[in-house]
């Protein structure tokens, strides 16, 4: 949900000597921005430990190739996480996911999927770039000192970058000092309740365009098309289900529960100050919460980063629905907020009428909030 894969407004060439993170981070910017394509092979890796489970832990770990190409926003990104994988294809106009192992596949317009397609890709690949490190100045990246990392091609030398922002997470980049791309990436997060990291190592790094071919999908012989894919150990859609439950505490600590908000429509935003698809759909939201602020529906955002974080951005931004902090992630859990943006809109009665992954348009989200309400008198018969 999104910018356009990596990319700011071209920086003027860099000339000076990378001594410092700043010269560094200069020199990654305006490599990856002079990208025309490229291929990527690498891991992704997540633990989480809770505290009140005396060390429990899970995690996940999975291995992705991802092809881009810049010019037209072709991508395919396969991902393969042991028990499930997928392959996503846009050639520009039309957005293929395929499920190897259901032998199944969708088929959606690019504008509406391509967003999800490209938020994955951020999630597991060098958007740390321009999601943290242009984000967050004030958090001091350092350049600490040089590490040697093991690729495809052999022993890199890479710097090493690191710093500290909000909420006890630390972040650290590899960066390769001859070809200036970002080799390894992490994220650690340290808290009462317990710890979280993440990191991605790019095993492969081809910086020419993928041939066009890559971005053809031929659905292999005895694939099925369908409407939603059916995964085992995975949330099924909530669309005509009941809202699931909870309560959270808003910014100034007030808590709010879901079923006290029956009889008006609930729309539900799962965002972060850090996710750029995020930041794009925002206006769209604060636009539709002002406009049917009396008009019995109630905009709610629900993010995880912490207070200080979530009412400094809002700040910033002039956002005034209101926002509920889901530190512990229960939330996100319920709904299957894997992937962020991600929007429920539920109607007066409680059922779940629409959810869309990925940054979409005030007029796409305003039909879906008339369209619930609408379903009141019908809801209100029923009782």
């Amino acid at each position: 949900m999104i910018f356009r894969f990596f990319i700011f407004l071209l920086l003027a060439p860099f000339a000076a000597s990378a001594e410092d993170a700043l010269s560094v981070l200069t020199r990654v910017v305006n490599r990856y921005q002079q990208l025309k394509g490229f291929h990527i092979e690498g891991e992704y890796r997540s633990s989480v430990v809770t505290g009140a489970f005396q060390g429990s832990s899970t995690g996940d770990a999975a291995k992705f190739v991802l092809d881009s190409d810049q010019n037209s926003q072709k991508l395919r990104l396969s991902i393969d996480l042991g028990k499930f994988s997928s392959t996503v294809i846009s050639d520009g106009e039309t957005t293929w996911t395929f499920y190897p192992r259901q032998h199944e596949f969708t088929k959606t317009d690019a504008v509406a999927d391509q967003s999800d397609a490209e938020n994955m890709a951020s999630m597991i690949h060098n958007a740390a770039i321009t999601q943290w490190m242009t984000p967050h100045p004030e958090a001091g990246w350092r350049l600490t000192g040089e590490k040697t990392l093991k690729t495809s091609e052999g022993k890199v030398r890479c710097w090493l970058l690191e710093a500290k922002v909000e909420n006890g997470q630390t972040l650290r980049a590899w960066v390769d000092k001859e070809q200036t791309m970002v080799l390894r990436y992490e994220i650690s997060r340290t808290a009462a309740n317990g710890a979280w990291d993440a990191s991605v190592s790019i095993k492969r790094f081809d910086t020419n365009p993928p041939p066009t071919s890559t971005f053809v999908f031929m659905p292999p012989p005895g694939a099925r098309q369908v409407e939603e894919v059916s995964i085992p150990g995975y949330a099924p859609s909530l669309i005509g289900q009941p809202a699931r439950e909870f309560e959270l505490k808003d910014l100034d600590g007030s808590p709010v529960r879901l079923s006290e908000l029956r009889g008006k429509v609930v729309v539900l935003d799962f965002w972060a100050t850090w996710c750029p698809p995020c930041r794009r759909e925002l206006p769209a939201i604060e636009k539709l919460s002002r406009e049917f602020e009396d008009k019995n529906v109630v905009v709610l955002g629900i993010d995880d980063e912490g207070v200080k974080t979530i009412r400094n951005y809002c700040r910033s931004t002039s956002l005034t629905f209101a926002t509920l902090e889901d530190s512990s992630g229960k939330v996100h859990h319920a709904y299957a907020a894997n992937a962020i943006p991600n929007v429920y809109i539920i109607r007066p009665d409680g059922i779940v009428a629409h959810h869309f992954v990925g940054s979409r348009e005030a007029a796409e989200l305003r039909a879906a909030i008339l369209d619930a309400a609408s379903a009141a008198p019908a809801a209100q018969a029923s009782r």
